[in-house]
């Protein structure tokens, strides 16, 4: 593999303070070249300079950004042989104000009385048999965007989607991980979409990749949604979360049909074209 830099992001439990050092899991506070002295000891781990080079198949579990893991922005996760999600806080109040009567409280994702820290979810998981694994609340007004392909890797012959690969060098390396199912992946950026597209998805097939059910996909969004985080880190990609290339991003949604591109220089006859609620008093 070859280099192209040192990832000294930090990962796992620990502040993202500049006062901490940056190497992997590390929580010391002295800081010498983005790493403690204790740090400096040990061969940071290197990334790949594109993600052709990635051997999919090399994975660490455990691994959680830190820069999202101090977030209270964490619930429980339930998975059922359907490979249906479901965010839970067995912690919460099943008749919390906030919900419907007939609702147990503690399904609700959208309430933030149920959101921890990664932390406080750790020691949850350690302790509950209600909940197996993390989903991470994204909201409308934070920083995190994610990419998020499903069905793109052979449960077979673990081979990833030669698609899968041209898109994440189109829009630039970050952390990523192999989904809960084990045939998807997820990459965690810092970025926002345009104005016009609230979240972008399309089919990168016509037909299912190796064994698998379904026809390969991917999902664009940077807004208010619930992704299960696993933590298997792919090596050889970022530890922390990168910025998107926003060029490499809009000629990726342009060449894929997501963009709205409405000419504002005349007046438009598409009803669709106004937005009604702006309207309404």
């Amino acid at each position: 593999m070859s280099v192209a830099n040192i990832d000294l992001s930090g990962i796992g439990v620990g502040s993202s303070s500049d006062n901490y050092c940056e190497s992997l899991g590390c929580e010391n506070t002295v800081l010498g070249d983005g790493r403690c002295d204790d740090c400096k000891k040990v061969t940071p781990i290197p990334i790949a300079t594109s993600y052709t080079e990635i051997d999919w198949s090399k994975t660490k579990g455990g691994r959680i950004p830190r820069s999202i893991h101090e977030r209270q922005q964490w619930m429980g996760a339930t998975v059922n042989d359907d490979n249906q999600k479901r965010p839970f806080a067995p912690w919460g109040e099943n008749d919390h104000p906030e919900a419907d009567d007939d609702t147990d409280a503690r399904w609700k994702w959208s309430l933030e009385a149920n959101y921890v820290t990664g932390g406080k979810l750790e020691s949850e998981l350690e302790q509950s048999s209600s909940i197996e694994h993390r989903a991470f609340i994204q909201q409308v007004d934070d920083p995190i965007a994610h990419v998020d392909f499903d069905d793109v890797i052979d449960p077979d012959s673990g081979d990833v989607h030669p698609t899968v690969v041209s898109i994440l060098n189109q829009i630039g390396r970050t952390f990523t991980e192999i989904s809960q199912s084990e045939t998807g992946i997820h990459a965690i950026y810092y970025g926002e979409l345009p104005d016009n597209v609230p979240q972008a998805g399309w089919d990168l097939d016509d037909k299912p990749f190796g064994t698998n059910e379904d026809v390969p996909s991917v999902e664009i969004y940077d807004r208010r949604r619930a992704l299960v985080v696993t933590g298997n880190h792919v090596r050889g990609t970022p530890a922390g979360i990168h910025e998107w290339g926003s060029d490499g991003l809009r000629e990726l949604l342009k060449e894929n049909d997501q963009l709205i591109e409405t000419d504002v220089s005349k007046p438009s006859d598409d009803y669709e074209d106004f937005d009604v609620r702006s309207c309404v008093d």
